[in-house]
């Protein structure tokens, strides 16, 4: 059985690198996670596209959840249940090291 630590970098990592569109209680979201400081926080940000839901968090050494302006349970169900759209992420490369995307209009 998997401790809360990494239980919870493990639903993380559910969601793809970079941004993507996923499907969440029946609704699309747009899908960002990246990562800070070396790659030791991690940044999910998932707005409802067409709506006004959004989920915003940042994960600390896989172990700390800090969710911003919500409660934990709403960002913990999201990545437990947030499902990627058939066609993959948009922007599949985001890495650790590497820079998140600039997001731009499309």
């Amino acid at each position: 059985m998997l401790d809360r630590v990494s239980t919870v970098d493990a639903l993380f990592g559910r969601i793809p690198r970079g941004w993507s569109s996923m499907t969440y209680r029946g609704r699309r979201y747009g899908v960002s996670r990246t990562w800070a400081a070396g790659g030791r926080v991690q940044k999910l940000y998932a707005e409802e596209l067409g709506g006004t839901d959004v989920i915003s968090a940042n994960l600390y050494d896989g172990d700390r959840l800090q969710p911003c302006e919500m409660p934990a349970a709403k960002v913990l169900a999201f990545v437990a249940d947030a499902v990627a759209d058939p066609a993959g992420p948009v922007d599949p490369g985001t890495t650790p090291e590497a820079p998140s995307p600039a997001r731009t209009a499309g």
